[in-house]
């Protein structure tokens, strides 16, 4: 979906946009009709509106990961470690610990 994404009307085989095409997130140039009606189709492709939302929507989730497993950490261990060293410069102005 990327190929087409940056480059619309790329030219890509049928066959290996058989998912994509089942489930509506690109479709294929008409290139005229035949003579009993039927569609013939170009072997050029685009993005379908329900494409483009995929797209989005799994960015979005890609980038909520990203927050979960990359930041999340992070702010707890320098949350943590000022808790800590609050807590042990407390103890020492206390005097509880030398």
């Amino acid at each position: 979906m990327r190929k087409i994404k940056r480059r619309p009307g790329i030219e890509i085989d049928p066959n290996k946009l058989n998912y994509l095409v089942t489930h509506s997130l690109v479709y294929s140039e008409l290139k005229a009709i035949d003579g009993f009606g039927v569609p013939i189709l170009a072997n050029k492709w685009h993005l379908s509106d329900t494409g483009r939302r995929y797209i989005a929507h799994t960015k979005a989730k890609n980038q909520l990961l990203l927050l979960k497993s990359l930041w999340l950490p992070i702010i707890v261990s320098i949350v943590t470690t000022v808790l800590l060293n609050t807590a042990i410069w407390l103890f020492r102005l206390q005097g509880w610990i030398q």
